[in-house]
């Protein structure tokens, strides 16, 4: 019978293959991060482009920040009208894009945060008294309260459909394709 009297290079192997693990699982969740993010921003629906642009990804607590305009396409145009994109235009999705910087911050453990604090009016009228209130714009286009136009039909529903996108692509990660990294966009 053998007994183990130094314990330490066992232990020191156990604790690379946990360094391991957690390094392969913190690369998998950020991968379906990155790829649900992206999906949420080609698949919003663009009319001056400030929804798409206004969509965050942030780590440990939620960025509720709005930037009106930052597009600057609430301008005119030589023929006095809003410029309008459709869902899958680049110009807001480039000025997005750049919040999946915050990702190479994210460890296990931590809260990931895809949000939109964009606002829109809502008219409600009330015994003949036409009010307007603001509203989020994101939670009813998710809901599908808005009629989008022809362009961007089908976009409602966007953070749902990445969710589902999501667990239908990662349900089955194995060891090998979360070392080597994934990155399905």
């Amino acid at each position: 019978m053998r007994f183990l009297t130094d314990t330490t290079q066992a232990e020191q192997a156990g604790d690379a293959w946990f360094a391991s693990i957690r390094k392969a699982a913190e690369g998998v969740v950020k991968d379906i991060v990155h790829s649900a993010f992206r999906y949420v921003l080609y698949e919003s629906p663009q009319y001056s482009g400030t929804f798409t642009a206004n969509w965050k990804l942030s780590i440990g607590t939620p960025d509720t920040s709005y930037e009106i305009d930052q597009l600057g396409t609430r301008q005119l145009d030589s023929n006095r009208r809003v410029p309008m994109f459709k869902r899958g235009d680049m110009v807001a999705i480039n000025h997005a894009i750049p919040q999946l910087n915050n990702l190479p911050n994210f460890t296990l453990g931590q809260h990931v945060y895809i949000t939109n604090s964009s606002v829109g009016i809502n008219k409600v009228s009330r015994e003949g008294f036409a009010a307007s209130m603001f509203s989020p714009l994101a939670v009813r286009i998710e809901e599908g309260k808005i009629k989008l136009r022809d362009v961007n039909i089908g976009a409602a529903h966007m953070l749902a459909r990445a969710a589902e996108r999501a667990g239908n692509r990662y349900a089955n990660v194995t060891q090998s394709q979360a070392q080597k990294g994934l990155m399905w966009v």
